[in-house]
């Protein structure tokens, strides 16, 4: 008999995994760098064209002018390496300009950024000097009279202090204007009609809001390089007063190794005059329009729309879907995240065939709406964790009333426990024999330590002959006069002190906390409108319906998120120091104002609190739209979703009052 033959259907191969999205952001990024390194060379250029001697055009333009603009470009190259070292997406920010001094000072990418600016400028002043005629006297020395030594030349130390001066000066701007921060271009919501982009009116359009830009850019470029001129050459010859000295005695110790110079000790004549004023302003107007052009050419193309060849960066890859999902969860690269979330964004409101392609792609082990779902709720399950877990700081004041007070108008009552001090025992014969009534040299040591004698301190009842003490002393209430004067000096004290211009780096404003706890609010946003956007599409696009059965899940996510932002402004966490804040939205547990003196809104939130709460009131808006649109949808279907009787009636709720 033959054997029976086993048949069996093949397993398909395994699927390979998607590319990973960060490859594709990383070469953008490496792609928009050269370009603005590119930028800062063109700029260098120019500048090493200003400051070169022109008697002839042609080995100027073609030899000396690129060697030091290749030199300076070398030496700036640092600038843009540490801004691809510190960019970042969404704020930084701590709750005062104190905290944020103190991390600053303790942070070791201060002093690289330091160093970077230092030997970017001091490049540009030693060329600067070493290229100039001899008769500008700028060299290390320069001899007063024919029959005379050599002298140390002042003039060069002093541009050498001021290239130092310049790089302190931008590093305190860098770092307070937070200029590593990079903000990505909003998603059009509306999704572009057919034809609509290839207009002739639109084109032009979009042409002169981009000349519009481009010329605001420039003026702000130097308008910001003309304030930090004018700053640096007005205050740099006060702070080279107190360094003078040192700095002339110790170069005059090295260059004596290295050239005979003439033996005097001191300085004897102030370097800067009138021209040589105007030449430091030139030098500094130099070195900060080089820096400004830079930032500007960085934060210019990383904050384009992060696309190629206008395509998304998924098309690119053999997988897209896939690969873009890989970029959805690369929670620890931030910047690779945003860009995945942007994406996912604009696919969702621009490109209806491949939102439709990536709701139909189920043959894989996970479908790639269940990513997109996840990943989504997530980014917003943390703005709203980061909320919800904020403690309310207490209205308080320095110097508040203890806990055992009561304050009743101007009256203080204490009703804390009653204390007997041992100055109320007449003597200390007495207060010695209620301690201890046996003689501890002829009671054994067994005895004394029995458990009868212990359990007073277990039990913590007194006991006849062990506690008479507590019993003799009368009941004293203490005087806290002393203490409550005290604490009322201190408190009016610190609220003078936080009123006044030095107290304004000590303030907790509400919109450093609110910023520091939703730093990026565009993730946010772009999870949002892109799942909001996704779910209103699969009406018509799910053909095997997955998405309806995830509608309950999302909605109740909106609304627990919405009732968290609405508690949070409605309330916010005002701390005592933010003054500011007080006037403006008139907390009550912090202004002197009562509350039926305080504005608010229709809807009962504080006005003029759209500043201080900028990202959380964004964000409300955003939720409830979704969640309208949402509802307005799929109304007709919610009996048959599956919702909960709290999520029905907030449905319900919601599209009477659309219509």
């Amino acid at each position: 008999m033959a054997p029976s033959i086993v048949r069996s259907i093949p397993v398909p191969p395994q699927r390979p995994s998607a590319p990973s999205y960060h490859h594709y952001v990383t070469s953008m990024l490496h792609r928009r760098w050269v370009r603005a390194c590119l930028w800062v060379l063109a700029i260098g250029y120019a500048e090493a064209f200003l400051t070169t001697n022109k008697r002839h055009i042609f080995w100027t333009l073609f030899t000396v002018v690129p060697i030091k603009a290749i030199v300076i470009w070398l030496f700036t190259l640092p600038v843009l390496i540490m801004r691809i070292h510190l960019v970042h997406l969404g704020a930084k920010s701590l709750p005062s300009a104190a905290h944020d001094i103190r991390r600053a000072l303790g942070s070791f990418n201060t002093y690289a950024t330091f160093l970077a600016y230092v030997l970017s400028a001091g490049t540009i002043v030693v060329l600067y000097m070493f290229t100039s005629d001899d008769k500008d006297q700028l060299g290390i020395t320069y001899e007063p009279k024919a029959t005379e030594r050599p002298r140390l030349n002042e003039r060069c130390l002093y541009l050498v202090f001021l290239a130092f001066y310049m790089a302190g000066v931008h590093t305190v701007s860098h770092l307070s204007s937070d200029r590593d921060r990079i903000d990505l271009p909003s998603v059009t919501l509306e999704a572009s009609k057919d034809g609509e982009s290839s207009l002739p009116g639109v084109v032009e359009a979009k042409q002169m809001a981009a000349k519009e830009k481009l010329l605001k850019e420039i003026n702000r470029i130097f308008l910001r390089a003309l304030r930090q001129t004018l700053f640096s050459a007005t205050t740099g010859m006060i702070v080279y007063l107190p360094f003078r000295r040192t700095t002339w005695s110790w170069t005059l110790k090295v260059a004596r190794v290295f050239y005979r110079l003439s033996n005097i000790a001191h300085p004897h004549v102030w370097p800067v005059g009138f021209w040589f004023f105007f030449r430091s302003l030139w030098i500094c107007m130099l070195v900060f329009t080089l820096w400004e052009c830079g930032h500007a050419a960085f934060s210019w193309y990383f904050s384009m729309t992060p696309m190629k060849e206008s395509k998304t960066l998924s098309s690119g890859s053999r997988d897209p879907n896939g690969t873009l999902v890989t970029g959805l969860k690369q929670s620890t690269k931030p910047f690779t995240q945003a860009i995945a979330f942007w994406e996912l964004c604009y696919i969702a409101h621009n490109e209806p065939a491949r939102r439709k392609a990536m709701l139909m792609d189920i043959d894989r082990a996970r479908p790639i709406w269940d990513d997109i779902m996840q990943e989504c709720l997530r980014v917003i399950d943390e703005a709203q964790k980061s909320i919800a877990h904020v403690e309310e700081v207490p209205a308080a004041v320095i110097g508040s009333p203890l806990k055992d007070f009561s304050v009743s108008g101007n009256s203080w009552d204490y009703q804390g426990p009653q204390y007997r001090p041992f100055s109320a025992v007449p003597n200390g014969e007495e207060r010695m024999k209620t301690i201890r009534d046996d003689d501890v040299f002829v009671t054994p040591v067994n005895e004394r330590n029995t458990p009868s004698k212990l359990s007073f301190f277990k039990s913590g009842e007194p006991q006849s002959g062990s506690n008479v003490l507590l019993d003799k002393l009368p009941p004293v209430t203490p005087d806290f006069s002393g203490a409550r004067n005290a604490l009322s000096d201190l408190n009016s004290v610190g609220k003078s002190f936080i009123k006044s211009k030095a107290g304004i780096p000590f303030r907790q404003t509400v919109k450093r906390k609110t910023a520091g706890l939703i730093p990026n609010v565009s993730l946010q946003i772009d999870a949002i409108s892109a799942i909001a956007k996704f779910v209103e599409a699969a009406i018509k696009d799910d053909e095997f319906g997955i998405v309806q059965h995830n509608v309950p899940t999302i909605l109740e996510k909106f609304f627990d998120t919405i009732d968290v932002l609405d508690g949070y402004v409605t309330k916010p966490p005002i701390h005592w120091t933010d003054v500011d804040t007080k006037l403006r939205i008139g907390d009550e547990t912090l202004s002197d104002s009562t509350p039926s003196q305080q504005s608010e809104s229709s809807d009962g939130k504080p006005e003029n609190a759209s500043n201080e709460l900028k990202e959380p009131l964004l964000l409300l808006n955003v939720l409830k739209t979704a969640a309208r649109d949402v509802v307005d949808v799929y109304y007709q279907y919610l009996q048959d979703l599956g919702l909960n009787i709290k999520l029905a009636k907030r449905a319900r709720d919601i599209a009477s009052k659309r219509v």
